[in-house]
């Protein structure tokens, strides 16, 4: 396949003139539009699946975010495990309120009406 753009040069023998312009290979070109299409096609497929988003929005709240990023005392080198959000079980302070946070022990969905930290 030759290049898609290119540029043409022609010139009259004998004479002075001389023309000067800008070709293209419509097989490439087609080729070109195929490929750009696809990639943009196979980008968008990739993209548009949601997540499940099962954590609320807090960028405002630093008492949620700050509990997000404390882990149970008893929850060692979560780094080398699987981790997922959610309540973590036993982990009530002395008012009752409860934990949320990243772990890699077992969680629970939170429930509407609780309070949590």
């Amino acid at each position: 396949m030759a290049e898609t753009l290119f540029l043409l040069h022609i010139q009259v023998r004998g004479t002075d003139i001389a023309l000067n312009a800008c070709g293209y290979c419509t097989a490439s070109l087609l080729a070109l539009k195929i490929i750009a299409g696809l990639l943009v096609t196979v980008t968008f497929i990739i993209i548009l699946p949601r997540l499940e988003l099962r954590i609320p929005f807090a960028a405002a709240s630093s008492l949620a975010i700050s509990a997000a990023c404390h882990p149970p005392a008893n929850d060692a080198n979560a780094h080398l495990q699987e981790v997922q959000w959610g309540v973590v079980e036993g982990e009530l302070n002395e008012t009752g309120v409860g934990h949320c946070t990243f772990t890699s022990k077992p969680v629970t969905a939170p429930q509407v009406g609780k309070i949590y930290a």
